[in-house]
């Protein structure tokens, strides 16, 4: 049978400091922003902050199994009957702290009660004169002259805490698989980044669920103007590279696009963010520009990538060959640059012991796409 509560989920609001801390990123129109110390944010909690969870667990057990479950607690309960048995499991008790069994999807509240303040001159409530200050306020008991427990834990289901709390992981895994054959959608990277007159790509995983075999068909919406996907292949069984292109004159800023995958009846939908911004541009520039390297040694130059208008591309870096002079070699450190995260690169040129003695002007070029820039370095060898 069943009875309240099913499970105990964390629902304090305030008692002993203990709640959800609660704050917005848009916290001019909705509470307080989460500056500073976590023990300083606004919190608050009870069913408003745990029946939502609970559904959260739910969701997660529909998106593992592919369908629906309908109501849940005949399979909370019959899992709860496995695990406990007649006689509960030891291994499963919540008073082991951290060396709980690690295969329990119910830990197992056996320590404490329900223990309610109430007033003295009301029926079941134990008058808790010199407890409390001048006895007028009292605690939840069976009797009015004695503390006897009203609401204790005990093993198995107990009205204090239902089955115990949730380990939501093993509760999940541990689920009847379903029957209907289903398939979820997952994009990686879930955002990308492209500026205008280039693409970028993001692989759409097809994960099987309950058998699946079927090919997905893959279109994407929310795309803005100046946007094209193209998926590759399509259909897709197992994974698809989505291509995202931008125009030259593409709508600039970040929305979310939707990954649509059909197979007769079923479908699933992800999504991911995308940004579209100005190509920009940048330049190159050296310090120091003139370097004098003996034979046998080395010198080092840092060639700087400064870019402009949001620019954020990768730069790979190089020098002309044919101007180096025999027995130099040049390495870059490292060998390409993306701005903003990065902006400058160690170029390393060595002499061998035989290179050729004299004066060349060397050209380092920085190309991304369709740009490219140089900068010019003096090199000198001496013997």
């Amino acid at each position: 049978m069943r009875d309240i509560p099913d499970v105990s989920l964390f629902a304090s609001n305030g008692f002993w400091s203990h709640y959800y801390p609660v704050c917005f990123s848009d916290h001019s129109n909705y509470g307080l922003p989460c500056y500073g110390p976590p023990d300083t944010w606004v919190g608050a909690g009870g069913t408003s902050f745990a029946s939502p969870i609970m559904a959260g667990f739910q969701a997660l057990i529909n998106q593992k199994s592919g369908e629906r479950q309908g109501n849940p607690n005949p399979e909370y309960y019959s899992l709860a009957a496995k695990e406990y048995g007649a006689k509960g499991d030891r291994s499963c008790n919540s008073t082991l702290g951290n060396t709980i069994g690690s295969s329990c999807v119910f830990y197992d509240v056996t320590m404490g009660d329900i223990d309610l303040p109430c007033s003295n001159t009301e029926a079941n409530c134990f008058d808790a004169s010199g407890l409390f200050p001048n006895g007028v306020i009292g605690i939840l008991s069976t009797s009015n002259s004695a503390p006897d427990i009203a609401y204790g834990t005990t093993t198995g289901w107990d009205f204090a805490t239902g089955i115990g709390s949730v380990n939501v992981a093993n509760l999940a895994n541990k689920w009847p698989a379903g029957t209907t054959p289903h398939f979820t959608l997952s994009a990686t990277p879930n955002a990308l980044s492209i500026a205008r007159g280039t693409s970028n790509t993001s692989t759409v995983a097809i994960t099987a669920l309950n058998k699946f075999s079927g090919s997905v068909t893959l279109a994407a919406t929310g795309l803005p103007k100046g946007v094209t996907a193209s998926f590759s292949p399509d259909p897709a069984t197992k994974s698809s590279v989505l291509t995202l292109t931008a125009s030259t004159t593409a709508t600039l800023g970040t929305v979310t696009i939707t990954i649509t995958g059909t197979s007769g009846s079923l479908s699933d939908t992800t999504t991911f963010a995308l940004t579209v911004n100005l190509l920009g541009n940048f330049t190159l520039s050296a310090a120091p520009t003139a370097l004098t390297v003996a034979e046998g040694s080395s010198g080092t130059s840092t060639i700087t990538i400064k870019p402009t208008d949001g620019f954020d591309q990768n730069v790979t870096l190089s020098v002309s060959a044919n101007e180096l002079p025999s027995g130099v070699t040049a390495s870059f450190s490292p060998s390409s640059v993306t701005p903003p995260a990065g902006t400058s690169s160690a170029l390393t040129l060595n002499a061998s012991s035989s290179a050729t003695v004299g004066t060349r002007t060397l050209t380092i070029t920085g190309a991304s796409g369709s740009l490219s820039h140089t900068t010019k370095v003096e090199l000198t060898v001496t013997n």
